[in-house]
């Protein structure tokens, strides 16, 4: 949520600077075309890049596409405990596709898309992959197994944000405030050896006290005990500064 509000804050401080309304400004030529990079993204070691398109006086079509290279896995992803340990030099990928349709508010600006406040809708679709080596002991087991989890998202969500122009109507800086939305998440995990149900069980229970939420059942069942395929719906969440140029 800080980090939200700082976005916020700082659209709010900079847009009076390029916001003037008059009506020689009005008359200046429309930029249909962006390029621009994420900023925020890097913070996840992620890269994305996105067009958007102006197709009307108050409507744009965006398309943002990211790509998370292989790394070592982070803290973040890392669900050890409770006799699963994580061991070798874990990686992670993944890519990251959002279309997305703006509408810029009317009222707020008397120059024409794409700047000002905006109300969009867009989706999500991602994959990312995590293989790893997963050792499992308990007062019965003493197990380890080569692993790769693919991790799934088909969303749908809202967003509102602000985009302003500078320095001869090139330069972009968009504010993307608060993007909640809707998603189906797919986690498919294959072990290179068996590996029994409590072990699944006790995976499960690692990742939501990772997360702070149950997120998978860890009562779920398994399709065979090297393969497992385990879908839930969840609330999910975006936000970024982006820089990019007009034409």
């Amino acid at each position: 949520m800080k980090k939200t509000f700082l976005i916020f804050l700082v659209g709010l401080l900079i847009s009076p600077l390029f916001a003037q309304q008059d009506s020689s400004i009005a008359k200046e030529r429309v930029r249909k075309n962006i390029i621009r990079v994420n900023l925020t993204s890097s913070i996840f070691n992620t890269i994305g890049f996105g067009y958007e398109r102006v197709f009307k006086d108050r409507w744009s079509a965006n398309l943002t596409v990211s790509f998370k290279p292989k790394t070592e896995l982070s803290s973040l992803f890392n669900f050890s405990g409770n006799g699963i340990s994580f061991s070798g030099s874990p990686t992670i990928s993944g890519y990251y596709i959002t279309p997305e349709v703006r509408w810029y508010c009317d009222g707020n600006d008397v120059r024409k898309a794409p700047r000002g406040f905006y109300l969009g809708a867009y989706g999500r679709y991602s994959e990312t992959y995590l293989k790893t080596s997963i050792n499992y002991t308990d007062e019965s087991n003493d197990l380890n197994a080569d692993f790769k989890f693919t991790f799934r998202e088909i969303g749908l969500g809202i967003n509102i944000g602000y985009q302003l122009l500078a320095i001869k109507e090139r330069l972009v800086l968009d504010f993307l405030f608060a993007g909640p939305r809707v998603s189906k998440y797919t986690l498919r995990s294959e072990a290179s050896t068996d590996l029994n149900g409590e072990f699944y069980q006790q995976l499960a229970e690692n990742i939501n006290d990772k997360l702070g939420f149950e997120f998978l059942d860890p009562n779920f069942e398994f399709e065979n005990k090297r393969t497992q395929k385990v879908e839930t719906t969840a609330l999910g969440y975006r936000y970024s500064i982006r820089i990019g140029y007009a034409f």
